[in-house]
């Protein structure tokens, strides 16, 4: 991908309710590219800049009480960009929360390569297919189908490459 920046926000509405986004762009003007939002989303939005903290991969650039901004380090933003696609519609966010720690701790070689591209070629479709979604007032450059449709796949290429490197992990022992 070539440079960007990359950031991950928390927006918090009445009653706790929250919603993570993941925007690509200057830190004058950035696009929402990816939105994960519902009761979940603060809990999993604390244990994302946790681990990413571990790794000295975020910085806080704003925070308040209804928003965090945290800026991703270059090399992770795509990883954690196709990370925040595992999460759509994701009904065990704890799954996908291991595969990205077990993935920052380089226990799957070449995937994060992988995941960078799935990213960009979600990007790419949803310009060659679909305009911008403007929803919530906010512009989303990826729009819902794109995303149901990368998501579901991302779902599925990480599922198979887990149980593949797990039955390899295990044949070594």
């Amino acid at each position: 991908m070539e440079r960007r920046a990359y950031y991950i926000v928390l927006r918090v509405r009445n009653k706790g309710v929250g919603e993570i986004l993941f925007n690509i762009g200057g830190e004058g003007e950035s696009t929402t590219f990816i939105r994960v939002n519902g009761v979940n989303a603060v809990s999993v939005f604390k244990k994302l800049i946790g681990l990413l903290s571990k790794q000295g991969a975020v910085v806080p650039v704003r925070i308040t009480d209804r928003e965090r901004v945290y800026s991703i380090r270059e090399d992770l933003g795509p990883v954690i960009g196709a990370y925040m696609l595992l999460l759509r519609r994701a009904r065990n966010y704890e799954k996908w929360f291991v595969f990205l720690e077990e993935l920052l701790d380089e226990k799957y070689p070449g995937v994060a390569s992988v995941l960078t591209v799935f990213l960009e070629m979600a990007i790419e479709f949803s310009k060659t297919r679909w305009a911008s979604v403007k929803k919530g007032g906010y512009r989303a450059t990826l729009s819902p189908v794109v995303l149901d449709v990368f998501s579901s796949s991302l779902k599925h290429f990480v599922d198979r490459i887990v149980s593949v490197s797990r039955r390899e992990r295990l044949k070594l022992k």
